[in-house]
């Protein structure tokens, strides 16, 4: 049984985060699924996760994360 992995990197600026002439925090999320699963519901339940996360992490740059996906281009298989 195979396994997969999604992976959403948000730029989540955050005060006293940010080292003299360093870079904002990466926030990192991700989820494995096996085979079977979805491949766009694990994806939407990611930034479902990601929606439900960022109000208590205070990012003081606008982050915003997509709610829904959009429709699959029927001529991508």
């Amino acid at each position: 049984m195979n396994t997969y992995q999604r992976q959403v990197n948000i730029d989540c600026r955050r005060p006293g985060n940010t080292p003299a002439g360093g870079h904002p925090a990466t926030l990192h999320g991700g989820l494995r699924y096996r085979d079977g699963f979805d491949d766009r519901s694990a994806t939407q339940a990611l930034y479902a996760s990601a929606a439900r996360v960022l109000p208590a992490v205070h990012c003081t740059n606008d982050v915003t994360v997509p709610t829904t996906l959009p429709d699959r281009d029927p001529r991508m298989k």
